[in-house]
């Protein structure tokens, strides 16, 4: 089951990248330029930045709870681990959750969006008939 939570918190990064795409369109219509790689970069600068800090502050924690891997009581120190392998994120994705609570860019205003630039292209698009 902890296997099963921990996916569904790693699996947050395949809808963070499915919103960034939403946003590129939006981007997209109100500017007139695509910057899905400029926005695809900073996502993935963002995530390796968060990837270092989860490292950093797994061990942070893990020191402070006493761990120590070449111990004789493993059951001690395995608990720690789990608890650590756990709670980091399980709290990272709640705070996520709130961060994004009430996300605009819904379902709705992006078909618009994408009615909106089918629009523009067929206006921009040569008159294949001629």
């Amino acid at each position: 089951m902890l296997q099963v939570w921990n996916g569904f918190c790693l699996a947050i990064m395949l809808l963070i990248r499915a919103m960034v795409a939403d946003v590129a369109d939006e981007v997209r219509l109100e500017q007139g330029r695509d910057r899905g790689a400029l926005l695809y970069s900073l996502i993935s600068s963002t995530q390796k930045v968060g990837g270092a800090l989860a490292v950093s502050i797994t061990f942070f924690l893990l020191a402070l709870m006493g761990f120590n891997p070449a111990a004789h009581d493993a059951a001690k120190h395995t608990r720690g681990v789990v608890l650590v392998f756990m709670s980091d994120p399980t709290i990272f994705v709640v705070l996520g959750a709130l961060v994004l609570w009430g996300y605009p860019l819904n379902a709705a205003r992006h078909r618009a969006i994408i009615a909106e630039l089918d629009a523009k292209a067929r206006e921009a698009a040569p008159d294949a008939r001629s």
